[in-house]
């Protein structure tokens, strides 16, 4: 795929877009961050990454297109990088998070929220579920890893009173199938569970449990088409009022 989700409607809409950025990916690839016009910085190690962008100060490349395109490129992600460390020194104190990976970024996510740091996008990772084998005790480190990071950063932008400004947002590349595979794991599905956080969430489970008895060739037959989901974000969140490629929200936003 040449782009994300969320490239079309930061095209379509300006008013979306970030002061500095509009988005900043903390982990993994671009994902939905990714595609033409979209401002976005990858930095998985902040520190690392603003002392790297401090040495990409170059001037004008005259009488060459490829150069001086490449020196405004970096010009770009060098202002970018100082907005964004500027923002962060001012942040305020974001509390205890766990020392695990996605602790470690919700704690920098958290940073930013705080610092009014105007990024819209906060693209964070927990690799790992893909679990083939031995899926028992690998999940369960998986979850808790997850539960306790989410935690902390609930309790932290509660703390700060912007709880109420933040949706978070989780999706997966794909889901597990019912049965166990000879491995003590699971492969591939095609339906998994979402979630949806925030002071401004309706809590409860939407949409239909998936009944074990009716699968698709051995899988679950989702209940709800995840595009619903990209469909929330943009007309409930954002109040674009006009669904995602011809899906409707959920109603699990209060206005």
């Amino acid at each position: 795929l040449d782009e994300g989700w969320l490239a079309p409607l930061f095209r379509d809409h300006p008013q979306l877009k970030g002061t500095v950025v509009d988005g900043v990916v903390l982990d993994g690839d671009s994902g939905p961050l990714s595609g033409e016009g979209l401002r976005s910085i990858v930095m998985e190690r902040p520190e690392r990454f603003f002392r790297q962008a401090r040495r990409l100060a170059v001037p004008p490349a005259a009488g060459n297109a490829a150069l001086l395109h490449l020196s405004k490129v970096q010009n770009a992600i060098r202002l970018a990088a100082d907005g964004l460390e500027k923002r962060l020194r001012r942040s305020r104190d974001v509390g205890a998070f766990p020392n695990t990976r996605l602790g470690r970024q919700l704690k920098v996510a958290a940073q930013l929220i705080t610092s009014d740091g105007q990024v819209p996008v906060i693209k964070t990772a927990l690799p790992g579920f893909d679990t083939h084998r031995n899926q028992a005790g690998i999940h369960d480190r998986l979850m808790k890893e997850l539960a306790e990071a989410l935690h902390a950063f609930r309790v932290s932008l509660s703390a700060s009173g912007h709880w109420n400004r933040v949706l978070v947002m989780t999706y997966s590349e794909f889901g597990r199938r019912v049965k166990e595979n000879g491995s003590r794991g699971t492969d591939h599905g095609t339906a998994a569970p979402h979630f949806l956080l925030g002071g401004a969430v309706k809590g409860g489970l939407y949409g239909r449990q998936p009944p074990l008895t009716d699968l698709d060739a051995g899988d679950l037959r989702y209940q709800l088409d995840y595009r619903r989901v990209y469909a929330t974000v943009a007309d409930s969140w954002w109040g674009l009022g006009e669904g995602f490629r011809g899906f409707r929200g959920l109603p699990c936003i209060r206005s």
